[in-house]
C-alpha cells in the first residue's frame, strides 16, 4: 500500500524483525489494519492474511488499559505509542515484562538449558556457540563469549543475537580505557560486572556506539571460572535498562560458572585424547623399522598431525650452537627446501629467539610478528609455533606453520612432551646410522648371514674382497666363497656354534676364493648378533700383515672413541660385579669421579636399595648365560635418587664370558611421567564417576558412600566421614562413614577450628598426633586405633558451609601430597550436598502449594454459598431497588474477588505440577 506520495509498504513487512518485544501495525482513520509485521504476527497470533482489513479494536482488551488480546484469547501488557503519517496511523508496541518474576524465569530457563547443553556437548566450540543461541532464545538481545588472550586482548569465540556486534569493537582486559568495561572487569578481577544503563555509563564509552545501533541498552559481564583459571567472559545484553536483578544475576553467574567446569573437563577430556594420540604415535615409531632418513621424516609426520599444521621442520642445535642443523622439513616450502640437507644461522630467523632464550614462540597473526622477514620464494606464514626441547646437552627445535585454526600453550606442550618421548629413538636411529657408517667405513670387509649360512648384508670392503658387487654378493651363500679344502672345517665352526657358540672358535683363518679365482688368506671374526640367529662376520687380508696390524689400531681407537663420546652411560664390569672402566656419561650420571668408581662393584657404592640386590644379583649371573634383556632400576646418587636402564651385554673370550658390557640410560622423567599420568586418569575416573552420579539425580548417600569408598582405595588412608551441617542447630550430623578394620571407632566430629573459621573455608589439618601436647578425646581416641594424622575439609557451595568432609591415616602427614585431590572431590561432595538439599526444599515447596490448594479450595466454597443465599434473599424479600442495586453491587465485588481466588487456585496447580515434573 502507499502511504502519501513517496512512501510505500507492502501489506507483510518487518521493519524490526530481529527485536523479539516490538511489533509494529499501520491502520487508517477509520480504524483498518493496513500493514502487519511479523512482530505483530509473534505478539498476536495472527497472520496478515487474517487480520488485514480487520478494525483495530480486534487487539484491544478495553479501552486505555494497556492490555492487549490475542488470537488464542490470553491477554498480555504492552507499551503503545501511535505516531501519525500522511493519513495512516504508525503504532509500535513495546511488551512489558511481567516484573522480577518474568525477568528471574527466563534466567532459570538459561541456566537449565544450559546444564542439558553441556551434558550433550562433545566438543568446546559447540558448547560454547550453543550457550549464546540458548541465552538469546530465551528472550535477551543479544549474547558473546571472548577469550582472555595471552597478551591481553578478548577474542571473541560464541555469539547470537545481533550478529556482529563482537566483532565490531576491541575489547582488553588490561589496565587501559578498553580494558575498563564490563568485560575486561570482569576478567581481571573475577567478578560480575554490570551496565545498567549503556547510554550514561562512563566505562562503556568505547562500545556505546555500536551498542546504541542494536538497541542495547543494558548488559552484563559473567567471568567464566575453573578454581583459579579465568578463561574468558559470557556477555548479556537488553533492550530494557537495568534489566539485570540480583536474583537474575546469581543464576546467570551460576550460568557462567557451570560453563567454567564444563570447559576445563572438555579440554581436560581433549588433552587426555591428545596424549593418547601421541602415545599411539610413538609406538608406531618405536615398532616400525624404518633407516634413519625415512624415520626423521614420520617423526616430523607425527608433529605435523599432532598440531594440525601444513608445514615443519625439526632440527638439533649445533654443539657450538651457532647453527641449526635442519634434519626434516616441509619440503614444499620453497625451492631451496628442496636441497638434500640444509643448515640455518641462529642470528636470524624466527627460531633464532626460541633457541637463544630456550623458549617456546606462539604467533597467531605473522603481520604482527616484528621480525618477520621470510627469504624470496618462501610461502605465506599465517601463524607459527617454535618450541625448544632440551634434554640433557642437546636441544631440538621444531617448527610448525599455517595451523587453520590459532596455536596454544596446549599445542606447545603435545610437541615437547612427543620430542622427549620420541628422542631416544631419534638418537638410537642415529646411533645405528652411526654403526652403519662405521661398519662401511671401517676399513675391514664384513658381512652378516643367517643360520641358512644366506648373506644378507656386505660392506663396501667385502665387495673388493670378493671382488663382486654387492647385488651379486647378497642372498648367495658363503659357501660358495670358501676354498674347498676349507670349507668342511668353516661348516663343522658352524654347527658346533649352533649346538655352542663356546665349542667354536671366534677367530680362525681359513682361505677364499674371489672373482678373480685368486685364493687369500684371511683372518675371519665370526660373532652371534644378540636377540637374533643372525652372524656378523669380519674379513682381515693377513697377506699385508702390516697393514692389517694398522686397521687394527685404527679400529680400537675408533671403538673407544665411541665408548667414551656415547651419550649413553657405559659401564664395563668383571665376572665379581666390579667396575673395569667406565665413560664420561656414566660419570655424569653418577656424579661421581673415576676413581670412586673404579674397582669397586655396584653393591660398594651405595647407590642400589637392600631391597633390590638379591634380585639385581640373580640377574646378574643369569645373564652370563643367557640375554636376559633391559632391567629398570632406582638408584641413589648425589644429586639425588634416579631411575636407570640397564642393558648387559655378555663379553666372551674363546667361548667363555669374562665381562659384561653395561648400557645405562636416566629414564626418570619417563617414570615420572608415566606415574603422573596414571594417576591422573586414576582421578579423573573418580571425579567422572562423581560427576556422572550428580548429573544422574543419585541421592547423596549413595554419592557419598561411592566417594568415600573411591578416597579410601585410591589415596590409602584409613578412615573417612562425612558430616551435613543443620543451619537450624549449628551443629555436624554424621550422613556417611567408612573405614578399614577400624569399626569399633566412633565415628564422630570434633574439630580444632571453630564453626565460624568452617564456614569462612578453613581446613583443619594436624600432621602428626604424637607432637600435639593437648589433645581431644576424639584424637586420643584415634591415637588408641593407631591413626597419626587426620584432616577437616568444609564444604562449601555459594560461600556457604554444607558440611564436613573428616580423613585419618596410620602414616603421619599422609595428606599433604594429596591435599589437591582431595580438594577436588570435596568441591563434587559439596555440589551433590547442595543439591540434596535443593531436593528437600523443592519437596517442601509441593507440600506447602498442595495445603495451599486445598484451602484455596475451601474459601471460595465458604465464600460462594453464603453469597448465594445473600443475593437470593435480597431478589426475593428486600422491595426497595436502591438497597437491591446496593446489595447486588457488593455480591459483585465479592463475585470478583473469587474469580480472582479462583485464578490464584489454577496458578498454585499449575506451578505445583512444573515442580512434580522429573529433573532432567
Amino acid at each position: 500500500m502507499k502511504i502519501g506520495s513517496n512512501v510505500s509498504f507492502s501489506p507483510e513487512f518487518g521493519i524490526f524483525d530481529g527485536v523479539d518485544d516490538l511489533a509494529i501495525i499501520l491502520f487508517d482513520e477509520e480504524g483498518s489494519i493496513k500493514g502487519w509485521d511479523r512482530g505483530a504476527e509473534r505478539f498476536f497470533g495472527y497472520t496478515a492474511k487474517e487480520i488485514l482489513g480487520k478494525h483495530i479494536s480486534i487487539l484491544h482488551c478495553c479501552r486505555n488499559s494497556g492490555k492487549f488480546r490475542r488470537k488464542d484469547g490470553s491477554e498480555f501488557h504492552a507499551e503503545l505509542s501511535i505516531t501519525p503519517f500522511d493519513g495512516i496511523y504508525v503504532a509500535v508496541l513495546r511488551e512489558v515484562w511481567d516484573g522480577k518474576r518474568k525477568k528471574t524465569d527466563r534466567a532459570l530457563n538459561v541456566l537449565s538449558k544450559t546444564n542439558q547443553a553441556i551434558t550433550r556437548a562433545r566438543s568446546e566450540k559447540e558448547l560454547l556457540e550453543s550457550i549464546c543461541e540458548i541465552v538469546v532464545d530465551e528472550g535477551y538481545a543479544y549474547s558473546w563469549i571472548g577469550y582472555a588472550m595471552e597478551d591481553r586482548s578478548v577474542k571473541p569465540v560464541a555469539e547470537a543475537g545481533k550478529r556482529g556486534y563482537a566483532k565490531s569493537i576491541t575489547v582488553s582486559w588490561d589496565e587501559s580505557e578498553r580494558g575498563s568495561g564490563p568485560t575486561g572487569r570482569a576478567i581481571r578481577e573475577k567478578r560480575v560486572t554490570i551496565a545498567r544503563d549503556i547510554s550514561s555509563d562512563p566505562t562503556f564509552h568505547p562500545w556505546r556506539k555500536e551498542a546504541a545501533k542494536r538497541g542495547f541498552a543494558s548488559s552484563i559481564a559473567l567471568p567464566i571460572l575453573y578454581r583459579s583459571t579465568v578463561f574468558g567472559a559470557l556477555n548479556v545484553y537488553a533492550f530494557e535498562k537495568d534489566a539485570f536483578g540480583e536474583e537474575e544475576v546469581k543464576l546467570l553467574h551460576e550460568v557462567a560458572n557451570n560453563l567454567g567446569y564444563a570447559i576445563a573437563m572438555l579440554r581436560s577430556k581433549r588433552r587426555e585424547e591428545r596424549i593418547k594420540e601421541i602415545m599411539d604415535l610413538l609406538w608406531n615409531l618405536v615398532i616400525s623399522d624404518l633407516k634413519y632418513g625415512s624415520f626423521l621424516k614420520e617423526l616430523l609426520k607425527g608433529i605435523l598431525e599432532i598440531t594440525e599444521s601444513e608445514y615443519g621442520f625439526f632440527g638439533v642445535l649445533s654443539g657450538d650452537e651457532r647453527e641449526l642443523i635442519v634434519l626434516a622439513w616441509s619440503e614444499e616450502v620453497m625451492d631451496e627446501c628442496k636441497l638434500p640437507d640444509f643448515r640455518l644461522s641462529v642470528d636470524r630467523g624466527f627460531w633464532a629467539e626460541a633457541i637463544r632464550k630456550r623458549r617456546k614462540i606462539i604467533t597467531n597473526d605473522y603481520g604482527s610478528w616484528p621480525e618477520k622477514r621470510l627469504p624470496e620464494g618462501h610461502i605465506p606464514l599465517e601463524r607459527f609455533l617454535i618450541v625448544p626441547v632440551v634434554k640433557k646437552q642437546t636441544v631440538y627445535i621444531a617448527g610448525v606453520a599455517n595451523k587453520s585454526g590459532d596455536y596454544t600453550e596446549e599445542d606447545a606442550e603435545m610437541v615437547e612432551f612427543f620430542m622427549k618421548n620420541a628422542q631416544g629413538m631419534l638418537e638410537k636411529k642415529g646411533m645405528e646410522e652411526m654403526y652403519r657408517t662405521l661398519i662401511e667405513n671401517t676399513g675391514t670387509a664384513m658381512l652378516i648371514s643367517d643360520s641358512t649360512t644366506e648373506i644378507k648384508f656386505v660392506n663396501r670392503e667385502a665387495e673388493k674382497l670378493f671382488g663382486l658387487p654387492e647385488d651379486e654378493i647378497v642372498g648367495k651363500s658363503w659357501t660358495e666363497f670358501v676354498f674347498k679344502d676349507e670349507l668342511e672345517k668353516l661348516l663343522e665352526y658352524t654347527r658346533l656354534r649352533d649346538i655352542d657358540p663356546s665349542l667354536a672358535p671366534e677367530i680362525f683363518e681359513t682361505r677364499i676364493v674371489g672373482r678373480d679365482g685368486k685364493v687369500r688368506q684371511i683372518l675371519i671374526n665370526i660373532s652371534m648378533i644378540p636377540g637374533s640367529k643372525d652372524r656378523i662376520a669380519s674379513f682381515i687380508d693377513i697377506t699385508e700383515l702390516r697393514k692389517t696390524q694398522e686397521m687394527l689400531r685404527e679400529s680400537e681407537e675408533r671403538y673407544r672413541t665411541l665408548f667414551e663420546k656415547s651419550r649413553d652411560a657405559i659401564i664395563l664390569t668383571d665376572l665379581e660385579m666390579k667396575i673395569l672402566d667406565c665413560n664420561v656419561a656414566a660419570l655424569s650420571l653418577s656424579g661421581m669421579e673415576r676413581e670412586d668408581v673404579v674397582g669397586k662393584s655396584f653393591l660398594e657404592l651405595g647407590v642400589l636399595s637392600k631391597e633390590d640386590i638379591p634380585a639385581i644379583i640373580e640377574n646378574f649371573y643369569r645373564g652370563l648365560k643367557e640375554n636376559i634383556g633391559t632391567l629398570e632400576l632406582k638408584v641413589r646418587f648425589k644429586r639425588g635418587s634416579r631411575w636407570i636402564e640397564v642393558s648387559p651385554t655378555t663379553l666372551r673370550k674363546d667361548g667363555e664370558p669374562f665381562a659384561i658390557l653395561n648400557i645405562v640410560r636416566d629414564i626418570t622423567e619417563r617414570k615420572k611421567l608415566e606415574e603422573e599420568l596414571k594417576s591422573s586418569l586414576e582421578r579423573l575416573k573418580v571425579l567422572h564417576e562423581l560427576d556422572v552420579s550428580i548429573i544422574e539425580g543419585k541421592s547423596f548417600s549413595e554419592i557419598s558412600k561411592l566417594a568415600l569408598k573411591r578416597l579410601r582405595s585410591l589415596l590409602n588412608f584409613e578412615l573417612a566421614s562425612l558430616f551435613k551441617y543443620d543451619k537450624d542447630k549449628d551443629e555436624m550430623v554424621l550422613e556417611c562413614h567408612d573405614s578399614e578394620g577400624l569399626e569399633g571407632i566412633s565415628p564422630q566430629f570434633i574439630s580444632r577450628t571453630s564453626m565460624e573459621d568452617l564456614k569462612e573455608g578453613r581446613i583443619s589439618h594436624i600432621g602428626n598426633l604424637l607432637e600435639i601436647s593437648s589433645l581431644t578425646g576424639f584424637e586420643r581416641e584415634l591415637i588408641r586405633m593407631g591413626l597419626r594424622t587426620y584432616i577437616h575439609i568444609p564444604l562449601i557451595v555459594r560461600d556457604e558451609l554444607v558440611g564436613v568432609l573428616c580423613l585419618a591415616a596410620r602414616k603421619p602427614n599422609a595428606f599433604e601430597e594429596k591435599l589437591q585431590f582431595i580438594r577436588e572431590i570435596s568441591d563434587q561432595l559439596a555440589i551433590a550436598l547442595h543439591e540434596a538439599e535443593l531436593f528437600e526444599m523443592r519437596m517442601k515447596s509441593i507440600e506447602r502449594l498442595e495445603k495451599n490448594i486445598e484451602e484455596y479450595a475451601i474459601l471460595v466454597d465458604h465464600i460462594r454459598n453464603p453469597l448465594a443465599i445473600i443475593t437470593g434473599t435480597a431478589e426475593l424479600e428486600i422491595s426497595n431497588e436502591d438497597v437491591k442495586r446496593t446489595i447486588d453491587d457488593a455480591a459483585r465485588r465479592i463475585e470478583e474477588v473469587v474469580e480472582r481466588l479462583d485464578r490464584g487456585w489454577l496458578e498454585s496447580e499449575q506451578i505445583r505440577n512444573f515442580l512434580r515434573r522429573p529433573q532432567k
